[in-house]
């Protein structure tokens, strides 16, 4: 699929896969934050201490590495598979604008960092995504690539989940 002559991915199937990516790690967050209070064995006697035992653990000692994992994941996903977990279940792919090419590995570390950043003012990348016949976001001009409708040649779900195990 040409990235100039593709079917390029609209705002809702965008949103939606940022959704999907979203939810899978929260459920990891989850999943973290249990890990490390069972492991400090902390004793909770109410859901005050709770959420503050929680807060403590992401403050001192898993928000950075979880940063670096967050980055390191999408680069590979991207420089390997073309596509986020979300991505994929929502048929998209992303591409070198340029030439129909997957991301190297710098470029997919680049777009990562870059969509880290501007996740703050989250509004700034979904509104370039309509001023763009692309419908490229500000991390997609940042890394010269764009996000397309997949077509049936490339990597499925189950391919993609077949490579890790």
């Amino acid at each position: 699929m040409s990235a100039d002559s593709g079917t390029y991915a609209g705002f809702r199937v965008r949103v939606a896969a940022g959704a999907i990516d979203l939810t899978l790690l929260a459920f990891a967050a989850a999943v973290l934050s249990w890990l490390g209070i069972e492991i400090q064995a902390i004793d909770l006697g109410s859901r005050a201490e709770l959420y503050d035992a929680v807060a403590r653990l992401w403050r001192e000692a898993l928000l950075l590495p979880t940063v670096v994992l967050v980055v390191a994941a999408m680069t590979l996903s991207w420089a390997r598979f073309l596509a986020t977990p979300g991505q994929l279940l929502m048929g998209c792919r992303v591409l070198r604008r340029k030439r129909a090419a997957s991301l190297n590995v710098f470029v997919a570390l680049w777009r990562a960092v870059a969509m880290l950043m501007l996740a703050g003012p989250a509004a700034v990348p979904l509104l370039t995504m309509f001023l763009d016949r692309r419908r490229r976001a500000a991390h997609d001009w940042l890394s010269d690539s764009v996000v397309v409708v997949e077509d049936e040649s490339r990597v499925s779900l189950d391919e993609w989940l077949s490579e890790l195990g």
